[in-house]
């Protein structure tokens, strides 16, 4: 299972995304909010949605992940 965060502030092209707290593109804390920890990048992006919208994953940390 990882760890999964959300940017709090969305921007135009992307929405907000979701990250892995491993992401080397990950902003600072201040601007994140936590998703918790998923067996599936899917997951964390389901929950995401049920705060955000809209919500898309993160290139560089979750490409050609589910």
């Amino acid at each position: 299972m990882a760890e999964f965060y959300v940017t709090k502030e969305s921007q135009s092209d992307t929405g907000h995304q979701v990250h892995r707290k491993d992401c080397g593109e990950l902003p600072i804390i201040d601007r994140l909010w936590y998703l918790g920890s998923f067996a599936t990048a899917q997951a964390a992006t389901n929950k995401a949605n049920g705060i955000y919208s809209p919500v898309t994953k993160c290139p560089n940390c979750l490409k050609d992940i589910r």
